[in-house]
Order: C-alpha cells, then structure tokens, then sequence
C-alpha cells in the first residue's frame, strides 16, 4: 500500500466524502445537512485512523502470507 501520510490522508478524505454523499442524498428526499468545523475534523480523523489499522492489517497479513 502507500506511505503512512498518504494513507491517511485518503482515508480521512474518503470519509468526509462518504458522509458528504449521505448528506446529499438526506437533502434530495427532503432532510437537511449540517458540518461545523470540529465535526469534519473529528471525521476526517477517524477515516485516517481507520485507513491506516486496515492498511496495517492489509501488510501484516501480505506478510503472513509470503512467509
């Protein structure tokens, strides 16, 4: 997989973008949507985090499986 930096930083990108396309979508069927700054910081922090276990995970088992 990539750098740790790079990883990081698309998986907290990717969150934000997740959540964004579900905001839409509760817009469009008549809802409404809503992100403060603490809030897209606190989600771009956990798709980080998140993207950097699973890649652990994904390199630990490569690994595993070369061994």
């Amino acid at each position: 997989m990539e750098p740790n930096g790079k990883t990081f930083v698309l998986g907290g990108l990717g969150c934000l973008g997740s959540f964004l396309v579900f905001g839409l979508i509760m817009v469009l069927i008549g809802g409404y949507m809503h992100i403060d700054l603490c809030g897209a910081i606190a989600l771009f922090l956990i798709g980080g985090f998140l993207a950097l276990l699973v890649a652990w995970i994904y390199n630990k088992g490569k690994q595993d499986g070369m061994q």
